[in-house]
């Protein structure tokens, strides 16, 4: 049974595609190396790309590289050349060359786990691939150029969509944070201005209470004044009918002085 299904080249696009199939054909997919349903190799460009990925029901997942495409969350042409090669194990026939190379250059020596025998025989295999990709660049057709004009034209648009994205969270973020402290603002203006009418509203009632003590005072000090002009009142009126018995009195004394004469 194949390691792969033929539905694997729907996880990319044909630019990757294109671009992933040259790389390999090439001989740049070096160190490939299994361990069970894992794979992994390095991918030789201006700079090394270390690729890996799963295989589950003979579909890629879990696929792996550092390059920009693969951090801005797509599948890279290195995973595609990568996948490239893994077919090749089980179909060698479908990347034979028409020049003067041996085919059997195409075919990916893998490396199984710890249980590799010989591994100077693979890095002088690499060796021997690295040397011979100036040469091999020159056979790049107009239509690869392209593809990877169309992979960079991509990526310039993928980064400006994630820059654009970041400024409108940012500026959202901002936005947020506005809405917060206008909130806050306002929440603080109203808890002072609702301080303020409880200040307002006890010192009203400390006037309201001030005011009926006053006016209970006055009330009593007017009841007491009556009392007292009351109290004098019954007094004098006492003193003058005292004062008339008196004078009554002495006028009967009087008469009665009179009559014994």
């Amino acid at each position: 049974m194949d390691r792969l299904q033929g539905t694997w080249k729907n996880k990319f696009n044909a630019p990757a595609l294109d671009r992933g199939e040259s790389i390999y054909r090439n001989g740049r997919v070096v160190e490939l190396k299994q361990n069970e349903d894992s794979y992994s190799a390095a991918v030789l460009e201006r700079q090394r790309y270390e690729v890996s990925l799963s295989l589950q029901n003979r579909l890629p997942v879990r696929m792996r590289c550092h390059c920009p495409i693969s951090r801005s969350g797509n599948n890279c042409y290195h995973m595609a050349a990568l996948l490239f090669a893994i077919d090749a194990l089980d179909h060698p026939e479908k990347y034979t060359q028409t020049d003067k190379e041996d085919s059997s250059s195409l075919q990916p020596k893998i490396t199984r786990g710890t249980k590799n025998r010989n591994k100077r025989e693979t890095q002088k295999s690499s060796v021997i691939q690295t040397k011979g990709e100036p040469e091999k660049r020159t056979r790049k057709t107009k239509h690869q150029k392209e593809s990877e004009l169309e992979l960079l034209k991509k990526e310039k648009e993928q980064q400006a969509k994630k820059q654009e994205a970041e400024r409108r969270a940012k500026e959202e973020a901002q936005r947020l944070v506005k809405e917060e402290a206008e909130q806050a603002a306002k929440k603080e203006v109203e808890r002072l201005a609702k301080e303020e009418a409880e200040r307002a509203e006890r010192r009203a009632a400390r006037e309201k209470r001030k005011a009926a003590r006053a006016k209970k005072e006055t009330e009593q000090k007017a009841a007491a004044q009556a009392e007292r002009q009351k109290q004098l009142e019954k007094q004098l009126a006492e003193e003058q009918w005292r004062e008339a018995l008196r004078q009554q009195k002495k006028a009967e004394t009087q008469r009665r002085q009179e009559k014994r004469r």
